[in-house]
């Protein structure tokens, strides 16, 4: 298919593999094929000697990705049906039977496994809460050591909730205003679902594993709490507000350069500071954009956090 390509003058993005042959690069990166390629090497020979549903000598077998891509196409006809402005009754109750009928109804399963979640990212199942807290929440004092710092935060995050409200905390009572009490107001949780998605606290050992996550598009940020505020105004108005402490990862200062630069917009692949972290601040857990995964990586000029994007939620588009 290249050659096909070459021969009708397209331009091709140069590849990993003639790329390696470069003195600079080998200079820069190594030889690929001392040891680098010693475990995908390995790898190919066992699937080669994998033999499932009459599928062998290292033909895969493709069963699952068809019925994912099915499944991805299903959802995103749905989200498309959901997106109508003013439905038609027609509308809604063609996106009910499409619900029913795939996999038995998503609206009262919790999705789970990497590639359902990967699929609820975005869909808005009719039934589905937005946002769905932990089971069981902890009643926090805000004066304890462990929270003390974040009670400042909190009240300055209540004031922007509410326009025009004072909000105080554990001090001098303002005139008309609304005290945040540091007692049986805040409620600590160990993780929250986004839109299908977990995101996890930093402080809390069942948060741990998920405590990282994009904030407003493709910014990633360490989750330290997850909180709900309840606040009763003058008017006699509850209000609950869950929100989440985060610290935002640093930028680089010296920009790495890696191999894969040329389809960044396409792997969302990005370097931040190492073990760097902005201080800390409030959001709306409905902020929440994603996951990713982490990995480090260390030159002789920086030392860098990689993170790449695990929400893809439809096929990339061709985009020579």
């Amino acid at each position: 298919m290249c050659i096909s390509l070459v021969e009708m003058n397209v331009y091709l993005s140069p590849s990993f593999h003639w790329m390696m042959h470069f003195e600079s690069f080998v200079l820069k990166f190594g030889s690929p094929y001392n040891f680098w390629t010693y475990p995908f090497e390995r790898a190919n020979g066992l699937l080669t000697r994998i033999n499932k549903n009459g599928h062998g000598l290292g033909e895969l077998e493709t069963t699952m990705a068809r019925g994912w891509y099915k499944r991805m196409a299903c959802t995103a006809l749905v989200q498309q049906l959901q997106d109508i402005p003013n439905p038609s009754n027609d509308d809604k109750l063609t996106t009910e039977r499409l619900l029913k009928a795939i996999g038995g109804g998503f609206e009262g399963k919790r999705q789970r496994g990497m590639l359902q979640a990967v699929l609820a990212r975005k869909a808005r199942f009719l039934g589905q809460e937005h946002v769905q807290l932990a089971k069981n929440g902890i009643s926090v004092n805000l004066m304890e050591p462990q929270y003390l710092e974040d009670y400042a935060w909190l009240v300055a995050y209540c004031m922007v909730q509410l326009p025009g409200v004072d909000v105080y905390g554990d001090g001098r009572e303002l005139a008309g205003g609304v005290h945040l009490a540091p007692n049986g107001t805040v409620k600590s949780f160990s993780h929250v679902f986004v839109l299908g998605m977990r995101y996890g606290a930093d402080f809390h050992h069942r948060g741990k594993r998920s405590r990282y996550g994009y904030i407003q598009g493709r910014i990633p940020v360490l989750i330290k709490r997850i909180y709900t505020i309840q606040l009763v105004t003058l008017d006699d108005i509850e209000h609950r507000f869950t929100c989440a402490v985060v610290q935002r990862f640093c930028a680089p200062q010296v920009m790495p350069v890696f191999p894969w630069d040329l389809w960044q917009r396409h792997l969302a692949y990005d370097a931040w500071e190492y073990n760097q972290l902005d201080p800390p601040e409030v959001i709306s857990v409905q902020d929440f954009s994603g996951v990713f995964a982490l990995t480090d990586i260390e030159f002789t000029y920086g030392h860098y956090w990689i993170t790449a994007a695990m929400d893809r939620d439809k096929p990339e588009p061709y985009d020579p």
